[in-house]
């Protein structure tokens, strides 16, 4: 059985297709009674689309749980952040393997992600089929 990711959230908006969700997601100290006091501390707002056939069932300000699995997590996080990573190394590596200077051997690595980003984002329909969020009342 897979692990599954919760975050507690609140509705913005619903349509016919997809309900809105804000999650906040607070680092361990945010929780702390001293954390106004302290710089450390933080939370970050994140806006998520969850795409359910009964968005009707739900309005906004009613306070939610968004959920995925693990392996969805993962999957989203290797593809945004994991396998650019190893394409901006690879190319870097080949680029000073063959003698370039270090100046253009970066701006090319880095300039490698924009087509790998611009990818990703033509086929958004097909990877959110597969990075899916569910939703379900508290």
């Amino acid at each position: 059985m897979e692990e599954i990711v919760r975050h507690k959230g609140t509705v913005l908006s619903t349509s016919d297709t997809h309900v809105r969700v804000k999650i906040v997601q607070q680092s361990a100290c945010a929780t702390c009674q001293i954390s106004s006091h302290c710089q450390v501390s933080e939370s970050k707002e994140k806006i998520i689309d969850v795409f359910d056939v009964q968005s009707t069932t739900y309005q906004a300000g009613d306070s939610v749980v968004v959920y995925t699995t693990r392996r969805m997590a993962f999957q989203a996080l290797f593809l945004g952040f994991i396998l650019p990573l190893l394409l901006l190394l690879v190319i870097l590596s080949l680029l000073l393997w063959q003698h370039t200077s270090e100046g253009l051997a970066s701006l090319l690595s880095l300039s490698a992600l924009v087509p790998y980003y611009g990818i990703l984002w033509l086929y958004r329909k097909k990877v959110a089929n597969f990075a899916t969020f569910y939703i379900e009342h508290t």
